[in-house]
């Protein structure tokens, strides 16, 4: 039961961890960036997870190189950075931006990460893929999977690398929410910001400068990653911070590298100066209460929740809590419920809300108890009285049959 019980705990925490979820935009109406070239672009509060601008947020594109934050976070979170990783034919061949491994060359996974990341690395991706999965396609099947955990509904991936595929395919949305997962990271924020790196291989030695121009050209810079094939053009994931404030932009589509660099630089400069983002509530808070089996229940928030408003706008997000209580029993840390935060009426933020303490079985008053005790015993005694004169009737019956039979011979 106790297993039971600490397995219930850690299956709810696991599921808080993503709780806060934006479900509409806000925008600064007068300030909204124009004449973009990109096929599709999203900026978006790394905080709050709110959309402050979109274009064409959800239509399909190839995603190049981009692809290799989804890479880089499942292999951070499913190796040790010790790992040597085996470099097989396969990913020997691969065209287009490479680290140049050898077949049969190790190295350790943190360098290959950041031969993916700063360099861009094809070869690497796919040795790390293989290292992981034992192939691409199968490692193919991970990145979806976590896609989909993630809300990256549009996505399907099909190489590590973001090589061309005609089913390759996500959104710019889409990868907004992946990047804005991984930079949760520490490692893979440390990995993203870095400028250069010495990277040692069998065949080559290089001092790899990152291809993402933002670490050069804006300030307050944090990563993320840059990509292009010519089927997907220049796309480009950037984020920023300025302040307690960070912004994630995600183009994709832009046909002039010099181009997505300025147009980038136009949204993220648009999402710091428009808005203001703030802590609506904080982890632990409690925002609404129920009785369960004669118990007081606090219904809590398991991380801080914040709100991003438009610089200009008066008005405050006001939150309207919902509670769905379960069946008890149930742990501490189960989903009881939840929050939305309302901008003019409109639903813009919803946040989970979960159990702060254990919930049992209902437990029987004393009198009832003593009654049903008291039943069950009698009614045992009963049974048992019934057993015993069946079993000697039959017994007597038998005896009368043998002494019958007898008399016959």
């Amino acid at each position: 039961m106790n297993k039971r019980w600490n397995w219930c705990r850690t299956l709810c925490m696991a599921l808080s961890l993503v709780s806060v979820t934006s479900v509409s935009h806000v925008y600064a109406t007068d300030e909204i960036p124009t004449g973009l070239t990109a096929k599709g672009a999203v900026v978006l509060d790394m905080q709050s997870g709110q959309v402050l601008y979109d274009s064409h947020k959800d239509d399909l594109a190839f995603p190049a190189s981009i692809t290799k934050v989804m890479t880089c976070i499942l292999a951070l979170e499913k190796t040790d950075l010790r790992d040597l990783v085996t470099t097989s034919q396969l990913a020997r061949e691969q065209e287009g931006n490479r680290v140049y491994l050898e077949v049969g060359e190790q190295e350790p996974m943190e360098q290959m990460l950041y031969g993916l990341m700063l360099n861009s690395g094809n070869d690497a991706a796919v040795a790390i893929a293989e290292h992981i999965s034992g192939s691409v396609s199968k490692f193919a099947d991970l990145m979806n999977e976590k896609a989909q955990q993630l809300g990256a509904t549009h996505t399907h991936f099909v190489t590590p690398n973001g090589l061309h595929d005609d089913n390759h395919v996500t959104t710019p949305y889409d990868m907004a929410l992946i990047a804005n997962y991984a930079m949760k990271n520490s490692k893979f924020r440390e990995i993203v910001a870095t400028q250069t790196y010495d990277w040692h291989g069998q065949a080559w030695d290089s001092h790899l400068v990152n291809l993402n121009p933002m670490l050069w050209n804006y300030d307050g810079a944090t990563g993320v990653k840059t990509g292009f094939t010519d089927q997907a053009q220049q796309t480009m994931i950037a984020s920023a911070k300025r302040g307690d404030r960070e912004v994630l932009a995600v183009l994709m589509g832009v046909q002039v590298k010099q181009t997505i660099r300025l147009e980038t630089t136009q949204l993220l400069d648009y999402g710091f100066d428009q808005f203001t983002t703030a802590r609506l509530a904080q982890t632990g808070d409690t925002l609404g209460t129920f009785e369960a089996n004669g118990q007081e229940v606090h219904a809590v928030l398991h991380q801080d929740v914040y709100g991003t408003l438009p610089i200009s706008d008066t008005a405050k997000m006001e939150p309207s809590v919902h509670l769905t209580v379960p069946t008890a029993p149930f742990p501490k840390g189960s989903k009881v419920g939840s929050v939305d935060y309302l901008l003019q009426g409109k639903r813009v933020l919803t946040a989970d809300l979960y159990a702060a303490s254990d919930v049992l079985s209902p437990v029987i008053p004393t009198g009832q108890a003593k009654t049903r005790t008291f039943t069950y015993v009698l009614l045992t005694t009963a049974g048992l009285a019934f057993l015993t004169v069946w079993f000697w009737k039959r017994r007597v019956r038998r005896l009368r049959q043998v002494t019958t039979s007898y008399k016959g011979h």
